[in-house]
């Protein structure tokens, strides 16, 4: 018989939630890719199996789990590997609780997520991002704030297929997909794949002018 899982969700089940809003156990999915939504379906599927069968299992809603923070988001999103250990720990040896959505995050000055809902677990992170700050950013911060993958929680998840009134995402891998109004102005990358993002409304004019 299994009582309790732990279950490693993703901060990208709730990546399309803006930079600068508090996030905590409450705060609804708002995935950035079919990653989050995988990742979202899990939370739920973990959600029935606590309500049917009384397990105790945690979501975790891991950020950056990395030696050390190497980008301007991971000032935010960082957890360090201790923590992360912390955090597996916690929920594993808590008494009972239910259902938990935890953020896995290390104690961060820039943090976006807030865990005091699910105190009871007991993780108690202990480094911070903010110790390689100097580093990552010694001066005002260089990104386009208006890129979705600045804009939003999930970074350059958010970035592949995005579209609204302004923004349009270009693969280049299917240029027979895009008309030659969208005109190419810098690079968005994702992993392994590069994405041209560019602005439709520059893109509109530049065309017209033509």
């Amino acid at each position: 018989r299994v009582d309790r899982i732990v279950f490693a969700s993703s901060n990208h089940a709730i990546g399309f939630h803006p930079v600068g809003a508090v996030l905590d156990a409450d705060s609804p999915q708002r995935p950035d890719s079919l990653y989050g939504v995988s990742k979202a379906f899990g939370e739920d599927l973990a959600r029935y199996y606590v309500d049917k069968f009384g397990m105790d299992i945690a979501a975790l809603r891991i950020g950056s789990a990395l030696p050390e923070p190497n980008n301007i988001r991971a000032l935010s999103t960082w957890l360090s590997f201790p923590d992360l250990f912390r955090l597996i720990t916690a929920c594993i040896e808590a008494p009972h609780f239910g259902y938990a959505v935890l953020y896995g995050a290390s104690d961060n000055d820039n943090l976006w997520w807030d865990n005091t809902k699910m105190s009871h677990v007991g993780y108690l992170p202990e480094d911070n991002a903010a110790d390689w700050r100097r580093r990552i950013l010694p001066g005002a911060d260089p990104r386009d704030p208006d890129d979705p993958a600045t804009k939003f929680q999930g970074g350059f998840y958010c970035s592949p297929g995005y579209m609204n009134r302004r923004y349009v995402i270009v693969d280049p891998r299917r240029p027979g997909e895009w008309s030659q109004e969208h005109v190419l102005r810098r690079w968005a990358y994702n992993v392994d794949h590069a994405f041209w993002l560019t602005q439709l409304d520059d893109a509109l004019a530049a065309y017209a002018a033509v």
